[in-house]
């Protein structure tokens, strides 16, 4: 969350909405997480990743997508 707050400021994703939508899919999966809801947590880890391949390059910089990927991978790691 802490990273996505940070590309959004130093405008490496130029729109608040997609930061924000990111930063609700996170929410929810570790929502999901707590209640061992693991279908649910793939499906917000899926929509994560489908948002950023569609923004980057347009609106979430290649930098900042490299950095959400390796973000979204760490968080799948540690949910199994």
């Amino acid at each position: 969350l802490n990273d996505i707050s940070e590309l959004r400021i130093l405008n490496l994703i130029t729109k608040d909405n997609v930061s924000n939508h990111l930063i609700r899919l996170i929410e929810q999966a570790q929502k999901n997480e707590a209640m061992d809801r693991n279908r649910s947590l793939q499906k917000r880890f899926d929509l994560f990743i489908k948002l950023i391949d569609r923004e980057k390059g347009n609106i979430i910089s290649d930098e900042a997508y490299q950095i959400l990927m390796d973000d979204i991978s760490s968080l799948h790691a540690n949910s199994n």
